[in-house]
């Protein structure tokens, strides 16, 4: 009782500390300051990622963790529109706040909860190789594919499928398909050629896998 106790401790202080630093964060504040918060948020996800998970709290938890990082992105997504936003910072808000989404969901595996990490990694990889960083980019998009992967082995094959699910299921292509393109523009950048060469092949077969009018618009 004496530990759990002292993980629930350990796990409100932290969360009190993101809390606080993320309602900071949504200030305007200079590039440098928002650099440090951001700093402060990376070591307290750490952190986070270590609380051991089994007791009543885990949902508030999980909640708050989730909360932080959509607070975070939105906030990231605000800054964008702004034309004398730091798009370093904008990429790296995002990459801090998708940590944050991929730690609240470590142990929640729901289609729609893998699908919302996926969009969030494929925008933080893009995010990061617009500002010619193709080492963050490519962490990003190596979280991506780690959910496509789940995604795709609902993909359903058999020839009856309902409408719902081919455009599900075309949806999931089609991002698969972005995210080679990126994971090749990111080797390439990185001076990888055979990296690069894989993920482009592996771009053009998913690029024939789709239905022809989503793959001219793609």
């Amino acid at each position: 009782m004496e530990g759990l106790n002292s993980t629930v401790n350990t796990s409100s202080i932290l969360l009190s500390q993101l809390d606080s630093l993320v309602k900071e964060l949504k200030k305007d504040l200079s590039d440098e300051r928002s650099s440090s918060l951001l700093d402060d948020i990376i070591q307290l996800t750490e952190n986070l990622s270590a609380v051991e998970m089994g007791n009543d709290k885990d949902a508030e938890l999980t909640s708050r963790i989730r909360a932080s990082g959509i607070a975070l992105w939105n906030r990231a997504v605000s800054l964008k529109t702004q034309d004398s936003t730091n798009a370093q910072l904008v990429a790296r808000m995002r990459h801090v706040a998708c940590n944050l989404t991929f730690t609240a969901s470590r142990e929640e595996e729901s289609k729609a909860v893998i699908k919302k990490k996926l969009a969030m990694a494929m925008k933080t990889g893009r995010a990061w190789l617009d500002v010619h960083n193709p080492t963050m980019a490519d962490s990003a998009l190596e979280l991506a594919e780690e959910c496509l992967e789940k995604l795709e082995k609902e993909i359903p094959s058999s020839s009856d499928q309902s409408t719902t699910k081919q455009d599900t299921s075309t949806e999931d292509q089609r991002n698969s398909f972005r995210v080679k393109c990126f994971r090749a523009e990111a080797a390439l950048a990185l001076s990888d050629e055979e990296k690069a060469w894989i993920y482009f092949q592996k771009a053009k077969e998913r690029l024939h896998q789709l239905p022809q009018e989503v793959a001219i618009s793609t």
